[in-house]
């Protein structure tokens, strides 16, 4: 293949010097221009753009393909004219800038076109003329088209964009479709066991005097219920643990690490900062779901036997840590997993998380060390998030202690019951049936309504649901408490977590009763709380599942 610079350059200086041409003979002069002619049929049926410039953008010359890719239909439509008069102003500064550039070394660049059927692309490359070609040129060009690999790029970059919004819309989904089934685990199945539980136990109560083996079949029916309730329980706060919107990250990360530890016999240390500020809950949940998808893959893929999770919190972001002493990952494996191409062999546990902090503006990398490996999610922080000051809400509502007061109790004492569940609130009133000296002056199914009936019943004690939709009975309680009356609270909950005492004191409550512990507890529960005194058993022992 000829070597078309070499070939053009040195035939085009000869025949257009000036100089040269006027000292060439009559016939010299005939063969040059037919020479010239020939090379110009050669050019034009070339598919790359070729064209001299002077340094101020001028077109010295350009073969047809250059002048049909800036919009000439003929080379001569083109010649004279400066490549400015052919872009859009606004890249005026940027090709000067080029063409300065050019005349001292090589350059590369693309080349917008706005023509009227449509904006095209050029890759334009430019460099100096060694040595005089034509009149004024100085810069020699070539230019190829590049408009389908541009639409085809912005076609890609599209199709990435709506495939990274579809995979962050289907996180928030599955968040969204956990909280739905453990609040549906909570709120439907779970009540109506504890329902059951109440009315088997008002049973149990009315044949334990018979000594038959109903009594006994009874008692094995609750105990199995028990089992249910506290299996249904954990399976819901492993969906969607409650200490995340309660208490916060760090009181999540205590209580699922303990779970892991007595599951898989693992032992792991948390380093977790005392009292760290909350986050968005969008933050919250998807660091939590990072520190369960880290421990999962200690237990699947490891084989170690500690593991360490170490949060620390910046003025500008939050790393989260997760160390295992393990087998390591190969660095085949490594460089899969850092460039993104992570195969079938890793599912969709890394990538998923990768992702779901991309959302937040976050990274996710992952290290192989000497022994084990290393897992770091890191999630920004705004500035408010990170202020001392910011702290968890339930703090912010101030520690309201009862007193401890004995007494006998006058006769009568009024008793409103909040819960959203019917079945609940009928089983209550079958276990509260026998006692003659209370009154049930009401019920309520929401906080709202329980706040407006605390105000027009001014009952004694108010037997108060933790979970319901719209205002929950912590933000009643406190509610209650802001407006000044002084009703003594019960909370009545199936919740069982480590700080959950502290939370519903911070609410203003005084003491709480578990559902499935409502035939054992709750006449004690709301007797000791009428006498003046709390009532806060010690928590249940819970049998966490990974």
């Amino acid at each position: 293949m000829i070597s078309l610079g070499v070939y053009t350059g040195s035939r085009l200086q000869i025949v257009m010097s000036s100089r040269r041409v006027n000292s060439r003979r009559p016939a010299d002069l005939t063969a040059n221009a037919s020479v010239e002619e020939s090379l110009k049929t050669l050019l034009d049926g070339l598919k790359p753009g070729l064209a001299y410039l002077s340094s101020s953008g001028q077109i010295v010359y350009c073969n047809r393909s250059f002048a049909e890719f800036l919009g000439g239909e003929a080379c001569h439509d083109l010649t004279g004219r400066n490549l400015k008069t052919l872009v859009s102003a606004t890249g005026w500064s940027l090709l000067s800038a080029a063409l300065e550039n050019a005349t001292k070394g090589p350059i590369e660049g693309e080349l917008r076109i706005d023509a009227p059927n449509g904006t095209r692309f050029l890759r334009l490359n430019m460099g100096p003329l060694e040595r005089p070609v034509l009149a004024g040129a100085e810069i020699h060009a070539t230019a190829a088209e590049t408009t389908d690999v541009v639409n085809a790029n912005a076609v890609l970059r599209e199709r990435e964009d709506s495939l990274r919004s579809l995979a962050a819309r289907i996180l928030n989904v599955q968040d969204q479709e956990r909280r739905r089934i453990a609040r549906d685990l909570h709120d439907v199945t779970g009540q109506e066991i504890a329902a059951i539980s109440m009315s088997l136990g008002s049973l149990l109560n009315q044949c334990q005097s018979s000594r038959t083996d109903l009594a006994k079949d009874l008692s094995d029916s609750m105990n199995l219920l028990h089992k249910v309730q506290d299996e249904i329980r954990t399976l819901s706060y492993l969906l969607h643990p409650p200490l995340l919107d309660e208490r916060g990250l760090g009181s999540a990360l205590e209580w699922y690490v303990d779970g892991f530890r007595k599951r898989s016999g693992i032992e792991v240390e948390l380093k977790v900062p005392a009292n760290p500020a909350r986050l968005p809950v969008e933050k919250e949940i998807a660091l939590f779901r990072v520190v369960q998808e880290g421990l999962t893959n200690v237990v699947r893929h490891s084989k170690s036997a500690k593991a360490e999770i170490a949060l620390s919190i910046t003025e500008t972001e939050i790393e989260l840590c997760i160390r295992d002493e393990g087998v390591g990952i190969s660095p085949h494996q490594l460089a899969r997993v850092q460039s993104g191409r992570t195969g079938s062999e890793f599912g969709v546990g890394i990538p998923g998380m990768r992702e779901r902090l991309s959302q937040l503006g976050g990274s996710l990398e992952l290290q192989a060390k000497k022994s084990g490996t290393r897992l770091v999610a890191r999630v920004p922080l705004e500035f408010t998030e990170s202020r001392a000051g910011l702290k968890e809400a339930v703090q912010s509502l101030g520690h309201e202690q009862s007193k401890q007061v004995t007494g006998e109790l006058p006769a009568h004492k009024r008793i409103l019951i909040v819960d959203d569940h019917e079945i609940v609130r009928q089983g209550i009133r079958t276990l509260l049936n026998d006692q003659r000296d209370w009154e049930i002056c009401g019920e309520a199914s929401n906080g709202l309504e329980a706040v407006s009936k605390a105000k027009e019943l001014h009952p004694d004690l108010i037997l108060l649901d933790l979970s319901m939709p719209g205002i929950g009975g912590l933000t009643a309680a406190q509610q209650i408490r802001a407006n000044g009356m002084g009703i003594k609270i019960l909370a009545f909950t199936t919740h069982s977590y480590p700080g959950l005492e502290s939370v519903i004191r911070a609410a203003g409550c005084h003491g709480y009763v578990q559902k499935g512990r409502a035939v054992e507890d709750l006449v004690s529960g709301i007797r000791a709380v009428l006498q003046g005194n709390t009532f806060f058993p010690p928590p249940a022992v819970q049998s966490v599942t990974v």
